[in-house]
């Protein structure tokens, strides 16, 4: 197939994968896909020729009339002046060419990513839900106080989890923030003078997290990442491995105390193994927010993509599993379980 034809069908895919409602739509569109027996996938071999020469003449050019810039006279330079601009030309146009091949590549590469992981929300049933509001979930937690320059939720997924002792609606979210500052740069020539710059740097950063109904106590924070304080008690646990990971603020020193018995302070510590830069905030209306740097909690393991779609549609037609996602929501089911038992 063309690339022409090929981008045709890649575009119905997208709609029909944006419109699926059910695993059978979106497994039904896939489908369709692998009945044309090809890989879903631009061929640019022709394309990274002509790139690649076009980039060889065109530096050769460049560097050619360079060496005659340094030993000749002005008057022959003029005359090979044309062929430096066209080679600067050609030079910038293989560039985008390539840069071109690979904004394709990535989009099929992306759209495969974005069935899949559509697939594994389907398997789990796991449904997309409107953005938080951003200066309320501030409010509620420390954890959105952060970035100078703009904070937002860049997704926000619900779900429902069952255990043998109880049952709770979460909301696994994407946080993203970015912090604005300036740096001022001193360079210094060979004549000895100093020359100040100062550019404005923006440093962006994700976090992701789960929010749930936790009735069994308020007003609390244990973070190993850098948190505002809210609560004004220190409260030490006595482990001496989990003081130093971990730092705890609360309300009452009591109730935390009540809440951090033994088990808890071991289950936090064994999650924060795979859980990285991980906090726990409870909040005064018995909402909890368990925050980590993971970025792959809802993605699943996926190993075929469009170059295969025989392979790809089988992978899809099985059930992802989102291990980390059932590990953490097991977390927070342990700690219900202890806050709400005599253990």
């Amino acid at each position: 197939m063309s690339n022409k034809q090929i981008k045709g069908i890649l575009q119905e895919l997208s709609y029909r994968v944006d419109v699926a409602k059910t695993k059978d739509e979106l497994l039904s569109a896939v489908a369709k896909s692998k009945t044309y027996g090809k890989p879903l996938v631009y061929n640019f071999t022709k394309h990274i020729l002509f790139a690649l020469c076009l980039l060889i003449l065109s530096l050769a050019a460049v560097l050619w009339t360079s060496f005659i810039r340094q030993g000749m006279i002005s008057n022959f330079l003029n005359t090979y002046s044309w062929l430096s601009f066209a080679g600067i030309i050609g030079v910038v146009a293989s560039v985008a060419l390539f840069a071109y091949i690979f904004n394709q590549k990535t989009q099929v590469s992306n759209l495969a990513k974005h069935i899949f992981k559509k697939d594994a929300l389907l398997d789990n049933n796991l449904t997309l839900k409107a953005p938080f509001n951003g200066e309320e979930m501030r409010i509620r937690f420390r954890e959105f106080d952060r970035g100078n320059y703009s904070r937002e939720f860049k997704e926000v997924i619900g779900g429902e989890f069952s255990g043998q002792e109880h049952t709770f609606s979460y909301d696994y979210y994407h946080f993203h923030y970015v912090d604005k500052r300036k740096v001022t740069t001193t360079t210094h020539d060979s004549k000895g003078r100093t020359t100040t710059s100062t550019r404005t740097v923006y440093d962006r950063y994700d976090r992701y997290g789960i929010i749930v109904p936790f009735e069994f106590v308020q007003s609390l924070q244990i973070f190993s990442f850098r948190l505002s304080r809210t609560y004004p008690t220190k409260v030490t646990t006595g482990s001496i491995a989990f003081d130093k990971s971990f730092k705890v603020r609360a309300n009452e020193e009591l109730a935390a105390a009540k809440f951090l018995k033994p088990a808890v302070v071991v289950a936090i510590q064994d999650v924060s193994e795979f859980l990285t830069k991980m906090n726990i905030e409870i909040d005064a209306t018995g909402r909890l927010c368990l925050s980590f740097a993971n970025n792959d909690m809802v993605m699943g393991n996926q190993r075929f993509d469009l170059a295969d779609p025989e392979a790809f549609y089988t992978e899809l037609a099985g059930q992802t599993n989102l291990r980390l996602l059932e590990r953490s929501l097991r977390f927070i089911h342990q700690l219900m379980k202890h806050c709400d038992s005599n253990f």
